[in-house]
């Protein structure tokens, strides 16, 4: 059976059995076309079987509440998503500007314990490894205002209980 049948009997058989739409989340879209940009043939065919994927996605679409598609480059405009009608780029608009990180407030509600492993592990309090964890981690803002920590440093330096530069 072909792999956009299976994709889509899956899509189909987890509204079924959960009775809600489906939440796809696909990460780094267009990784399989970048990283082959050296062989053109190879990236022109993951170009084709993308473009295949997301045709499942715009056909099994009354069962999907939506698609959230991460990505570094500027595809959108491409055939790989001729299929769908409605992509919304919100990657600059001020209400999703938190969205792809931590923000200190999120930092401080979830990670509290967190943090104080990671500040008895050093000596230091509370306060000063909140602190050394903005200057080593709250790296970017999308709309100017709200600042966001990158989620895969920060939780790997309080995995790891160090600050380092993941």
């Amino acid at each position: 059976m072909p792999l956009e049948k299976k994709f889509s009997q899956l899509i189909k058989l987890l509204y079924k059995y959960s009775g809600k739409e489906v939440v796809v989340l696909i990460d780094e879209y267009d990784a399989p076309i970048i990283d082959n940009m050296n062989n053109t043939s190879l990236a022109d065919e993951n170009r084709k079987i993308l473009q295949n994927f997301y045709n499942v996605l715009k056909n099994t679409e009354e069962y999907i509440k939506f698609v959230f598609v991460t990505g570094i480059s500027k595809f959108t405009k491409t055939s790989i998503f001729s299929k769908f009608n409605n992509l919304t780029e919100i990657n600059l608009q001020d209400d999703y500007s938190t969205i792809c990180g931590i923000t200190h407030n999120e930092l401080k509600e979830y990670y509290t314990d967190h943090i104080q492993v990671m500040a008895d592990k050093n000596n230091y309090t509370y306060e000063e490894t909140l602190d050394k964890i903005d200057f080593f981690y709250d790296g970017y803002s999308w709309d100017g205002i709200n600042n966001v920590f990158n989620p895969n440093s920060t939780l790997r330096a309080l995995d790891e209980k160090k600050f380092l530069s993941f």
